[in-house]
């Protein structure tokens, strides 16, 4: 069973070791090892991310054991703020962490090469690709090295899209002063090639400035909008283009990986391929079912035509795949190689 605990209980406990020894019955049974290992992440509890991706990875390791592994989960930030998950790992705070590079600024830049505008149509293309690049890619190999972790299974929140109050965009002319709430250095760079005015806040504070006409429209996750109640403001969104995402991946620390028996280690792996096919799935059968849902609301959820989604690439991608490529380099590693690695992966992956 997943156990959650808050910080100040976590003070408590803090010195017990996280493996136990679970007795055996009176009878004289054999005693069993039980592996407890504690998860931390920043997202909500109740976020997709959270309860299709980190607790079912948790729920089928725990059933792939038999029990052998236990779960202490903390989500929402309770060990830590967003930009320390990977502090956690390497202190001994956590075992396992859910990581959002984007928080990290350009330290993990490598790991944002799935939010690059245009580069797939699913979810599900998207976390196959994802995840054989993080567990199987020397330049992925060189970046969990230098920062001491071992990584799992690896995905986005689901593409963003451009959605407005006022005018449906038909043309590239219609995104030129569009004032457009757009999160991370990406959106704000595909936003400014469009000639819109990209204006930066978080996902918390959308609703009001839809409300008070600070804004015109947001970039954004259609699957999440009820989380900030936008959809009561918006009228109008696309729902066929890809204006980047954010993504996420899971993570052990080297410690805790290096000290699991290969067992323990093949059943988690297990798992993470099983939860790679639950989340993109379900990711992409929320879309659909929250693009007919906002649909009878009343909300015209149309799609780009294929001329207007190529010149809009046309022109958003060069600037992002160059800011992130020199980025990256910068950085030592060899992101042309990554990014035609991605780019294959995605083409050989299907789609659903």
């Amino acid at each position: 069973m997943i156990k959650y605990k808050r910080v100040l209980f976590l003070m408590v406990i803090g010195l017990l070791a996280s493996i136990t020894v679970a007795c055996g019955d009176e009878a004289g049974g054999d005693d069993e090892e039980t592996i407890n290992l504690k998860v931390a992440h920043p997202l909500s509890s109740t976020s997709t991310v959270a309860v299709e991706g980190a607790e079912f990875w948790m729920n089928e390791v725990e059933e792939l054991t038999d029990g052998k592994v236990t779960f202490d989960y903390y989500p929402a930030e309770q060990l830590g703020k967003a930009g320390t998950t990977v502090d956690l790992l390497n202190s001994g705070t956590a075992d396992i962490a859910l990581v959002t590079p984007a928080y990290y600024g350009d330290e993990l830049i490598l790991s944002t090469v799935t939010e690059l505008p245009g580069t797939y149509e699913t979810v599900y293309q998207a976390s196959q690709a994802y995840t054989e690049l993080l567990t199987n890619n020397a330049e992925f190999d060189k970046l969990f090295s230098e920062i001491g972790g071992v990584p799992m299974w690896g995905s986005n929140m689901g593409p963003y899209e451009p959605s407005t109050m006022d005018k449906k965009i038909e043309s590239l002319d219609d995104f030129k002063g569009l004032q457009i709430r757009a999160s991370g250095n990406t959106q704000e760079i595909l936003y400014n090639a469009l000639g819109a005015s990209p204006i930066s806040m978080s996902s918390s504070d959308m609703y009001t400035a839809l409300q008070r006409g600070t804004i015109d429209g947001i970039s954004y996750t259609i699957a999440n909008w009820e989380a900030y109640s936008v959809q009561e403001e918006l009228k109008y969104s696309s729902t066929n283009g890809f204006f980047g995402t954010t993504a996420v991946f899971m993570m052990f620390s080297d410690d805790t990986w290096s000290s699991l028996p290969k067992d323990i280690q093949s059943a988690m792996q297990e798992a993470n391929d099983k939860t790679v096919e639950h989340f993109a799935k379900f990711m992409d059968s929320q879309l659909e079912e929250k693009v007919v849902e906002f649909t009878d609301l009343g909300i015209e959820m149309y799609e780009f035509s294929d001329e207007l989604l190529e010149s809009i690439y046309d022109v958003i991608q060069e600037p992002t795949f160059e800011d992130w490529k020199n980025k990256t380099d910068e950085k030592g590693y060899d992101a042309q190689s990554v990014l035609d690695s991605f780019l294959e992966l995605v083409e050989e992956s299907p789609k659903e």
